[in-house]
């Protein structure tokens, strides 16, 4: 809940200055998270990035301004940050389908996609009903050998990915057989634009047998918390949520690292799970 209120706050930060010019610095202030750390809670929670989030919300006010009022189009493009009338139309219409001009002109048009601002019962309801404690685990250095793939997964192109190209790495001989992983890498490109880097993986004893288009990572010696999701892979959202928006703020331990993995494998029953392991420090 304490990360909520955190979230909740730079949310109502952001609904104050939608007309104004903010950093992700400055709201990441607000709740009191890194830039990075805030960044990625952010995208967990609401299903945007916080520049995503902030860009639906001008595009959506502007054209409730446009439809409901006598705003002219240019003054609703500066308002919200537009730097020209046609940068602004672009936007609109990419996103909604259809011109701001045909909204000032068509009173009674509904307006697609809505996004009004978040209250905290609405990011209760996003998270509700996830509730697991993890394993805390050190694991030595391990070594991984898969496909990349580097993009923002906005059209969840992942699952593709992994099945027109995990082949590559799964028949290694030098397979630890541990099961198959997804390992993700954020650079500095994930702040600024939700990109980055996964790797649909196997576990390697060394990396003497790496197939063409397959790459090596090295993941050093590190404490994690682990935490199994039992389920779909299509609900492993809701555990991030949970992961990040409910477990982390009432513990000793906080995220550390760029990178996090899911290894794919089954319990002693033989049903399928996933185990996420976020790399922690002591607070």
């Amino acid at each position: 809940m304490e990360n909520l209120v955190r979230i909740l706050r730079s949310i109502e930060f952001i609904e104050s200055n939608l007309k104004e010019s903010i950093s992700l610095k400055d709201i990441a202030d607000q709740a009191c998270f890194s830039e990075f750390y805030f960044h990625k809670l952010f995208h967990l929670l609401i299903g945007d990035s916080p520049g995503e989030y902030i860009k639906k919300r001008r595009l959506y006010e502007a054209a409730l301004d446009i439809k409901n009022s006598d705003v002219k189009v240019i003054d609703a493009a500066f308002d919200y940050g537009y730097q020209s009338p046609e940068a602004f139309s672009r936007a609109f219409s990419k996103h909604f389908g259809f011109s701001p001009i045909e909204v000032k002109n068509n009173q009674n048009r509904l307006i697609p996609y809505p996004k009004p601002a978040l209250t905290l019962t609405d990011l209760n309801h996003i998270h509700e009903g996830v509730s697991m404690e993890p394993e805390i685990i050190e694991k030595e250095e391990m070594k991984f050998v898969g496909p990349v793939y580097y993009g923002d997964n906005n059209n969840n192109e992942i699952p593709e990915f992994w099945q027109k190209h995990f082949a590559k790495a799964a028949g290694i001989s030098t397979n630890k057989n541990t099961g198959c992983y997804g390992v993700c890498f954020h650079t500095s490109d994930y702040v600024d634009k939700g990109m980055f880097h996964y790797m649909p993986a196997v576990e390697v004893v060394n990396f003497d047998l790496m197939p063409i288009e397959t790459v090596g990572k090295i993941i050093p010696k590190h404490k994690y918390a682990v935490f199994t999701h039992k389920g779909k892979p299509d609900n492993l959202g809701d555990t991030y949520k949970y992961i990040h928006g409910t477990w982390f703020p009432h513990k000793k331990y906080e995220v550390e690292g760029s990178f996090d993995f899911e290894q794919y494998t089954q319990d002693e029953q033989g049903n399928e799970i996933i185990k996420i392991h976020v790399p922690i420090v002591d607070k």
